[in-house]
C-alpha cells in the first residue's frame, strides 16, 4: 500500500512541477509519447494541439480539402499515413466513424488526426471548432515521430 501511494504522490509532484513549467504528457499512442512544452503558437498545419481531450495533431485548417475513406483521410489529395479506419471496426460497427465524403474546412474548423490506426480524432468525429484548444504542443522528449 505504501508503493501504491508514494507512486500516486510522485505522479501528482510531476503533473504539479509540469503545469509550473509549462509542460504537457502525452502517454497517449495518439501522438509520440513523451513531454511537450506547452505553446500558444498560430494554429498551422502539422503543429500539436492541446484540446480539452488528449493531445492531437493538426492535418487539415480552414480552406484545406478533406476526403474521408476506408483507407484513411486524405489532406489536399494527399493520404495521411496511419488515418484508415481499422477493418475490424468498419465491419463490426462498433465504433462509428465520421461519413465518408469530401470536406472544405470552413474557418474555425481544424481536422485533427493521429498517425496510430486507432487514434480517436477526427475520421470519428470529424473537424473539432478551434474553440477547444487549449494551447500548442512542442515536442521536447519524445519516444516516436
Amino acid at each position: 500500500m505504501k508503493l501504491v501511494s508514494r507512486t500516486l504522490l510522485l505522479l501528482f509532484a510531476v503533473f504539479i512541477l509540469c503545469a509550473v513549467l509549462g509542460l504537457a504528457c502525452n502517454n497517449s499512442p495518439s501522438a509520440p509519447r513523451g513531454l511537450y512544452r506547452i505553446t500558444h503558437d498560430s494554429l498551422e498545419r502539422g503543429e500539436f494541439v492541446i484540446l480539452k481531450m488528449p493531445l492531437k495533431r493538426i492535418a487539415a485548417v480552414a480552406g484545406d480539402t478533406v476526403r474521408v475513406t476506408p483507407e484513411g483521410s486524405y489532406i489536399n489529395g494527399k493520404l495521411w499515413a496511419g488515418s484508415g479506419i481499422p477493418r475490424d471496426v468498419l465491419i463490426s460497427h462498433w465504433l462509428e466513424h465520421y461519413p465518408f465524403g469530401t470536406y472544405t474546412l470552413k474557418p474555425g474548423q481544424l481536422w485533427v488526426l493521429s498517425h496510430n490506426p486507432l487514434g480517436w480524432d477526427s475520421r470519428y468525429f470529424g473537424p473539432v471548432d478551434q474553440s477547444l484548444v487549449n494551447a500548442t504542443a512542442e515536442p521536447l522528449l519524445t519516444t516516436e515521430e
